[in-house]
């Protein structure tokens, strides 16, 4: 939640969850591509029903989004910067 418009993006994707009966769960990667896969692995290993992932700058391998692919979970990427090897998820 670096980014001024973070909050707020935070906050209308929790007030749509409350208004739909659904939790919502934030977990934060602070735009560092390290952190990234593993903030995707605690989600995953939760068995979300979904995610909306923050893309970092620089963008991260192709190889972080692995565990996103394998598990088929639905996925809105927000972007600000390159997004090389977003996963194409059926």
């Amino acid at each position: 939640v670096d980014f001024s418009y973070m909050p707020r993006l935070v906050e209308t994707v929790q007030e749509a969850g409350f208004d739909r009966d659904v939790g919502v769960l934030t977990v934060l990667h602070h735009n560092d591509p390290g952190r990234l896969p593993g903030a995707l692995a605690y989600l995953l290993d939760r068995r979300v029903d979904g995610v909306v992932v923050y893309c970092p700058v620089p963008a991260v391998p192709a190889a972080a989004w692995d565990g996103l692919r394998r598990a088929g979970t639905p996925a809105v990427f927000v972007a600000v910067g390159a997004v090389d090897d977003l996963p194409v998820l059926g």
